[in-house]
C-alpha cells in the first residue's frame, strides 16, 4: 500500500463511524493464507463485517491511509499475537495504530481492542520468548468467532444507542449490579435523577449490552405519562414483548385481574423487565408483581424514575443516581449535533460555549 504511517491519533473531535465490526491485526508468516481464510469466511457466516486486504502480499508493507481508515472505522481490534508478531515493523504500526484509537471518545462509542494470544502467554510477547505448538485451528477459529459476536451482538439490538457519549462506565456499574450471573432471585435495580439527565438513554445502553443474556426483554417507556386505563396496554406489551404471542385475551377494564394469567405466563423465563419513568408504587404491583413475583429467578427488573423515595419503597436492591455528563462530554455531545456536517469540532465548540449566556430567568 501506498503511503506514509500515521503516527498520531485521531483528532479528538472525530467521532468515529463503525464501517466494519472488527479489523484483525495478524502477521501473516506466522498464519498462513488457509487460516485468515478460514477466519474471514467464519465472520461471514455470522454476519460480523470484518475488514481484511485483497492484496495479501503488499499486506504489511506500510500502514498507509486505506489501512489507517480502515482502522479507525472498526469497532473492534483483533490483534493475533503470534510467535514473531512482536518482530515485525508493520505489525507494531498497526498496533500502535490501534492504541491511538483506544482513547475515551472511542471507547464511549464502543471501541475495544482484543488480544488473541494463540499458543503463548502474555508474558512472552511482552519479553519476545516462546515458541508455539500446533494449536487446534479450527477450535480457535471458532473461539475467536464465539467472542467477537458477543462483543458486537448488541449492534443489533433494538436498544442499541448510536452516539451513546460520557456514559459507558455508567452502563458498566449498572450491569455490575444487575449481577446477571446470579439466577437465585429476582434482582431490581433502581435509577434516579432529575427529569432530562438521562436514566432512559442509560437504561437503553445497558439493554443493547445484556439483552442477549436474556430469554426474553421489555422496555416499557414513559410509563409515568400513561393514564389509567393504559396499565392494561403495557401489560399486553409486555407480555407480546417476552411471548412474542398478540392478542391474548386480558381482562380489559381490571388490570389487576390480569396478574394470575400474567404469571402463569412468564413464572419459567428469565426476563429482563425495563418500567421506565415509573411515579407510582402501585404501576410496578401491576406489572412485575412488586418486586418480581411475577417473573422466573434469574430475572431483572431495571427501574428508572424522578423520585428516589419510591425506590426506597419498593425496596430495590440497589439504586443508582444519574449525575448529567461531564463539560468535556457536554461538549462532545453539543458538537455531535450543533454542526450540520457531524464533525463536532471540539475547539470550535469551546469557543461557541464560552459566548453562550443563559438568562437569569430561565
Amino acid at each position: 500500500m501506498a503511503g506514509e504511517t500515521s503516527t498520531q491519533p485521531p483528532p479528538a473531535s472525530a467521532l468515529p463511524e463503525w464501517k466494519y465490526d472488527v479489523f484483525v491485526s495478524f502477521r501473516g508468516e506466522d498464519k498462513r493464507k488457509s487460516f485468515m481464510s478460514h477466519l474471514f469466511r467464519a465472520f461471514e457466516h455470522a454476519e460480523i463485517s470484518c475488514y481484511h486486504d485483497v492484496d495479501w502480499d503488499q499486506r504489511g508493507r506500510i500502514v498507509g491511509p486505506m489501512l489507517l481508515e480502515a482502522i479507525r472505522g472498526s469497532r473492534i481490534a483483533l490483534v493475533l499475537f503470534t510467535t514473531h508478531y512482536s518482530n515485525s515493523r508493520w505489525c507494531l504500526d498497526e498496533l500502535v495504530e490501534i492504541m491511538n484509537c483506544d482513547g475515551q471518545l472511542y471507547r464511549d462509542h464502543g471501541h475495544m481492542v482484543v488480544p488473541i494470544f494463540f499458543d503463548v502467554e502474555p508474558t512472552d510477547v511482552r519479553m519476545r520468548q516462546g515458541e508455539f505448538g500446533r494449536g487446534d485451528e479450527s477450535l480457535l477459529i471458532e473461539k475467536i468467532v464465539g467472542h467477537i459476536f458477543s462483543k458486537t451482538a448488541f449492534r443489533n439490538s433494538p436498544y442499541f444507542i448510536k452516539d451513546a457519549v460520557g456514559i459507558d462506565d455508567s452502563a458498566s456499574a449498572v450491569i455490575s449490579l444487575l449481577d446477571i450471573s446470579s439466577s437465585h432471585d429476582v434482582r431490581v435495580i433502581g435509577l434516579h435523577g432529575t427529569k432530562g439527565i438521562g436514566k432512559t438513554t442509560l437504561a437503553r445502553l445497558v439493554c443493547s449490552r445484556v439483552y442477549s443474556k436474556f430469554e426474553g426483554v421489555s422496555f416499557l417507556e414513559n410509563i409515568g405519562d400513561a393514564k389509567k386505563g393504559d396499565i392494561i396496554k403495557f401489560q399486553k406489551r409486555l407480555l407480546n414483548d417476552v411471548l412474542k404471542v398478540k392478542h391474548l385475551a386480558l381482562d380489559e377494564q381490571y388490570s389487576n385481574r390480569n396478574l394470575g394469567l400474567m404469571r402463569d405466563k412468564l413464572r419459567n423465563r428469565k426476563v429482563l423487565l425495563v418500567l421506565d419513568d415509573v411515579n407510582e408504587k402501585n404501576i410496578v404491583t401491576l406489572l412485575a408483581g412488586g418486586r418480581g413475583g411475577l417473573l422466573a429467578h434469574g430475572s431483572r427488573i431495571l427501574i428508572t424514575t424522578k423520585d428516589e423515595s419510591l425506590l426506597d419503597d419498593l425496596k430495590v436492591d440497589c439504586k443508582c443516581m444519574v449525575s448529567g455528563l461531564g463539560e468535556t462530554e457536554s461538549l462532545q455531545l453539543f458538537g455531535r449535533y450543533a454542526f450540520d456536517d457531524g464533525d463536532g469540532d471540539q475547539e470550535g465548540c469551546e469557543e461557541l460555549s464560552r459566548n453562550l449566556t443563559i438568562p437569569e430567568n430561565v
